[in-house]
């Protein structure tokens, strides 16, 4: 048992907890962090489950007594989804307070002003989940009287206890305090909870790839101290939902009487696909006794993950960049590789290849890719990454194809890799061309040939295209100021067939 300040102390425990002993005024259930305090307010009250979470008045608590001091005694309950020792969940706050009237959401945004504090935490708790499943608690809380009668409390004075947990797994955690007996009277009350399954995975707000196949189950306790029947369970969204049976009857109903008795937790199921993006359903349940329809709702959400990548790949060369450039072979190029997110969620292990063997490497700064605006090595949804490939232009027509993959894991554990391919292409240029000089002597020409002196004659000069691009600006000249000139039909080469000006592959 330690003293965790002011005389306040926290032990360990293993007391069962479950309906019978006394019930919780304090649930609440997130992943990682969570928080919440006791309230009448309904709603989206912090990470409170409202059904099982009400006002307490000091007058009503039933107070212990420890070696020979009287405490207000407050147990809690750890109930990690996992059903395994949790070593990382800790009390990060606790505080305890009294005020004329029952604590609201407003309250808690004005930093409970106005309150008198009984107890305020000063060091985290770790804490662990040795007792699995609800019903056992794990601590609790020993607070003396006499920091409430110190501090004015009267009967009628409401106590809230505001507490914050780090390292929740989307299990729930709940406080449970003794109060004094009351009536025989019925009081008919039913509470339901709802929480989203992926695989090993279960809680509110938990992130599940697109496409999977997903559940939700529905627990349904009594919280009054009559038995129920004609229990039914709906779901807001259309969602069917059926008994977990045993034997025809439903897996908690212990004495196999069709009514949820007050020691009995009754579990209901429903499957779908996850789908993209926010998704939030409510499920109500319904019940009678005493006379009377008594019914509770509670809501469960997920996001539903759909890693998508894109990538863009461009050839360049100098300050041209683009698809299907004309390129001299031989010169240095590079190939410029933009890969963006287009899904909803960040991706990390980016990676990023060619097809043709070209070696990819990242633009870094800083030992990140230059768009990690945030540097936390995941592709954001706003990010752009930038990788680079270089090389020498071959001769005629080339493409590779350039291929992004990223990864991205649920909270269940499950990974999917989009990729994304684009191909980039040029073609490389190789000029050439050939001139072929003959001597012509009337009908007599070739190389070598005898021609009387004082004879006209005249040379004739055949250009072709050896290469494999058009070429411009032909001229033709003779090292002994012979002027030569085109033979010309029409203002073109007479070998000019198409007439652009431009000695192509096929004219001589």
């Amino acid at each position: 048992m330690a003293d965790i300040g002011g005389g306040v102390l926290l032990e360990a425990t293993t007391i069962g907890s479950g309906t019978g002993n006394y019930d919780s005024f304090l649930r609440i259930q997130a992943t990682s962090v969570e928080e919440g305090f006791n309230t009448d307010q309904n709603g989206n009250v912090l990470d409170n489950k409202a059904s099982f979470t009400h006002s307490l008045q000091f007058g009503d608590l039933q107070p212990i007594n420890v070696g020979g001091t009287d405490y207000i005694e407050f147990r809690l309950d750890l109930n990690e989804s996992n059903n395994t020792t949790n070593g990382e969940i800790s009390l990060t706050d606790l505080r305890i307070y009294i005020s004329g009237a029952d604590a609201t959401l407003a309250d808690y945004n004005a930093g409970f002003a106005g309150f008198t504090s009984i107890f305020d935490l000063a060091t985290t708790q770790a804490l662990i989940d040795a007792n699995h499943g609800s019903g056992t608690d794990d601590y609790r809380v020993l607070i003396p009287v006499t920091a409430f009668t110190d501090a004015g409390v009267t009967a009628d004075s409401y106590v809230t206890l505001y507490s914050s947990f780090s390292g929740s797994n989307g299990g729930f955690e709940e406080w449970r305090t003794t109060t004094l007996s009351g009536g025989a009277e019925d009081q008919p009350a039913i509470a339901i909870d709802k929480i989203t399954i992926d695989g090993a995975a279960s809680g509110d707000g938990l992130v599940v790839l697109v496409d999977e196949p997903i559940s939700w189950q529905y627990t349904v306790t009594n919280t009054g101290n009559t038995a129920l029947s004609n229990i039914v369970v709906t779901d807001d969204q259309g969602v069917i939902v059926s008994p977990e049976l045993s034997g025809g009857f439903n897996v908690g109903d212990l004495n196999h009487d069709n009514k949820l008795d007050t020691d009995e937790t009754w579990i209901f199921t429903a499957t779908g696909t996850a789908v993209k993006g926010d998704y939030s359903n409510i499920g109500s349940v319904s019940g009678e006794g005493g006379g009377t329809t008594v019914n509770d709702s509670d809501g469960s959400s997920y996001f539903g993950a759909d890693p998508k990548i894109d990538i863009d790949k461009v050839t360049v060369d100098g300050a041209t960049s683009g698809d299907g450039l004309t390129i001299l072979a031989g010169e240095s190029i590079s190939w410029k590789y933009t890969v963006t997110n287009l899904g909803n969620v960040a991706l990390s292990g980016i990676n990023v290849t060619d097809d043709q063997g070209v070696v990819v490497t990242a633009d870094l700064v800083g030992g990140f890719n230059v768009g990690d605006a945030n540097q936390d090595g995941k592709l954001d949804l706003t990010e752009t990454w930038i990788y680079t490939g270089t090389g020498v232009a071959g001769i005629g027509s080339y493409s590779n194809i350039g291929t992004a993959s990223g990864s991205f894991t649920d909270d269940a554990g499950h990974t999917a890799n989009p990729s994304d391919t684009d191909p980039s292409s040029y073609f490389g240029a190789d000029p050439q061309i050939k001139i072929d000089k003959v001597t012509v002597d009337d009908a007599a020409s070739g190389d070598g040939i005898s021609i009387l002196s004082g004879e006209p004659i005249s040379w004739k000069y055949t250009v072709t295209n050896l290469g494999n691009v058009a070429l411009s600006g032909i001229n033709v000249t003779d090292d002994q100021g012979v002027v030569v000139s085109p033979d010309l039909v029409g203002g073109f080469n007479v070998g000019d067939t198409n007439q652009d000006g431009k000695l192509d592959l096929t004219e001589a």
